[in-house]
């Protein structure tokens, strides 16, 4: 393994890394507000799949209530009909 091109590559990513930061200082932006922003994302995220599948249930529920019952009687009459 040649050093030459993983060197290089650390050098690159380090001048890059120096000037996005110094871009995101003049705009104000720190290491807090990025983190604080990822974390707010995150437990948006988890809120609304959290919700989501409450919102889901609850019509499942309601659909079962209809659906199953139907679905009983029909299995029954057709298992009696294969008795009979």
């Amino acid at each position: 393994m040649k050093i030459g091109p993983i060197l290089g590559t650390v050098l690159k990513l380090v001048i890059i890394s120096v000037l996005v930061g110094l871009a995101m200082n003049l705009f104000g932006v720190t290491p807090d507000n990025v983190f604080d922003f990822l974390a707010g994302a995150l437990q948006s995220s988890f809120h609304f799949a959290v919700d989501s599948l409450h919102w889901a249930f609850q019509y499942l529920l309601i659909g079962a209530a209809v659906v199953i019952p139907i679905w009983l009687v029909i299995f029954l009459i057709k298992l009696a009909g294969k008795k009979g």
